[in-house]
């Protein structure tokens, strides 16, 4: 027969230790732990990544248009970097344009 342990724990300790296994649990299965993520990325991550092709990402690193370092006939991206290329196309809500145009007119 299989020995139990029982404990005493609050209601709140309980909700915490079942959020705590639950984002470890989704970690583990999307990959969104940003603590095993490489720094630099090859070419292929950055098109997986950006779901674009590869001919498109080298057709922008010779345009100059998405930041990318060269060493050894090698292409390398910083995560962050192109974490920050793709933010960059963002289309601001209506309400962000207001705020955005409050504040320039508040100067």
């Amino acid at each position: 027969m299989k020995q139990q342990i029982l404990i005493h724990i609050s209601p709140d300790e309980l909700r915490k230790l079942i959020d705590e296994s639950i984002s470890k649990a989704l970690q583990a299965v999307i990959g969104n732990d940003r603590s095993t993520e490489k720094e630099f990325m090859d070419l292929k991550e950055v098109a997986v990544f950006l779901k674009l092709s590869e001919a498109t990402i080298y057709r922008k690193t010779h345009e100059k248009t998405i930041p990318h370092y060269k060493k050894g006939g090698k292409l390398y991206f910083k995560r962050s970097e192109i974490e920050a290329y793709r933010d960059s196309g963002k289309q601001l809500t209506q309400d962000e344009f207001n705020e955005q145009a409050r504040l320039k007119i508040a100067r």
